[in-house]
């Protein structure tokens, strides 16, 4: 039996709904076409908008014919293209942000893939985590531990980069910075389980402990102690504050000390500390682009005296931005740190104590320019996520023997070779 007929206000409400749908479907598309718009991007997401894509050609004679491996990219680029300038993506992206942080989405406690497209993880009491592709997902849950090949990997190039430095009568510390949410796994989401199984940073220290004398810096310890005294990590930044940079320039200190006879390490009351309340502060807070108020409170230290190193900047022949700090008032001390962003907070603390120090950003490891500035001591640090990922293979001239260096200090005035772009 058909059903009753449909009355003429129905029929104009569905030919209505029908056109409200279809101008909602057109109008994204539309918008990007009349204003195309690359800051959003930008501004939000920090990175560059996907360019349009290009399709591959060969030539036949007068004509181009699209090669198969063009016509294979061409719709995945162009899809990329599309998501990147569609029209209305930075308010649609804050709607869908709001409805996350409001749990109504699940994308939080999605397990397959580990959410490789999220990029802010939205937890509890107001934190946010990053995500880095899934990555740090990966890691916080234990789910991708190293196989005994990679572990191998890691093994013989830090031990390869102490042997390096040691022929040529160079300390060596390695020191892992841990990520936020293994300082604060109770405010990652519930959905979130961990397996019961080392870290890869678990696994990694255990292997290191194997490689004789390998002095490795593990924070982990001293930043959980130090949350019953203040927080140290930003609830809304992938970093550590200024009270965290303290308690891991105090940890890094005291093993640098056992080679430098330098000040001494300076205590909490030497700085004023400051806790104020903050609203929408940190990467993590610009990258999740919600129109909501995230509050946090933002431990800073100034230091009750003034700081008595000072500092300058250069690049090297290779493009890297170098910094360095000279305090002729230390005793003495040339000294190297090879950094990712998290040393920027430490390295106020670290300069005091040493006449020299470079700090040079990049993962990997700059031999020709450490060779050229002939330190007393490198410092090598890193962020416990970068473990996620192939270690960085040491250069091709660390392969090749070398004699050991004579017995004895180096010189504290050496003259930094041409590796260095003035």
């Amino acid at each position: 039996m058909s059903g009753a007929a449909r009355t003429t206000p129905q029929r104009i409400a569905d030919i209505v709904l029908v056109g409200l749908f279809a101008c909602a479907i057109a109008a994204p598309s539309l918008k990007m076409f009349l204003s195309l718009d690359q800051r959003g991007v930008a501004d939000t997401e920090l990175r560059k908008a996907a360019p349009f894509p290009e399709m591959l050609c060969r030539r036949v004679g007068p004509i181009l014919w699209p090669k198969k491996q063009g016509m294979v990219q061409f719709p995945h680029r162009f899809e990329t293209w599309y998501d990147d300038h569609v029209g209305y993506r930075r308010p649609l992206i804050r709607c869908y942000n709001v409805a996350k942080v409001y749990g109504v989405t699940v994308e939080n406690g999605i397990t397959v893939g580990e959410s490789s497209h999220v990029h802010v993880i939205v937890g509890r009491s107001g934190w946010l985590f990053g995500s880095a592709g899934g990555f740090l997902v990966r890691d916080f849950r234990r789910t991708d531990p190293f196989s005994p090949a990679d572990l191998t990997q890691w093994r013989e190039c830090l031990a390869q980069r102490r042997d390096w430095l040691a022929a040529r009568n160079i300390g060596y510390t390695f020191m892992v910075t841990p990520n936020q949410q293994t300082i604060y796994p109770e405010f990652m989401p519930r959905a979130m389980t961990r397996a019961d199984r080392p870290s890869r940073l678990d696994q990694l220290l255990a292997e290191m402990r194997g490689v004789p004398a390998f002095d490795f810096v593990d924070l982990r310890q001293t930043l959980a102690e130090g949350r019953a005294t203040y927080p140290t990590y930003h609830k809304t930044d992938t970093h550590w504050n200024d009270f965290g940079a303290y308690l891991g320039y105090r940890q890094v200190m005291s093993r640098l000390k056992q080679t430098f006879a330098t000040f001494p390490i300076a205590p909490l009351e030497a700085f004023e500390l400051e806790a104020k309340e903050v609203i929408n502060y940190g990467d993590l807070a610009r990258a999740l682009n919600a129109p909501i108020e995230f509050e946090q409170t933002l431990v800073t230290l100034k230091p009750s005296m003034p700081r008595k190193a000072y500092w300058k900047s250069f690049k090297t022949r290779s493009g890297l931005e170098v910094r360095k700090s000279t305090n002729y008032f230390a005793p003495r001390g040339r000294l190297v740190v090879v950094h990712d962003s998290f040393m920027i907070a430490l390295r106020p603390y670290l300069s005091e104590h040493f006449r020299e120090v470079y700090y040079i950003p990049t993962y990997n490891f700059p031999a020709d320019l450490i060779a050229e500035i002939q330190p007393d001591f490198v410092l090598d640090q890193m962020v416990e996520r970068i473990l996620m990922y192939p270690v960085h293979p040491n250069p091709p001239q660390m392969y090749v023997p070398t004699p050991a260096a004579p017995a004895g200090v180096l010189a504290d005035k050496r003259p930094v070779g041409d590796a260095i772009k003035r």
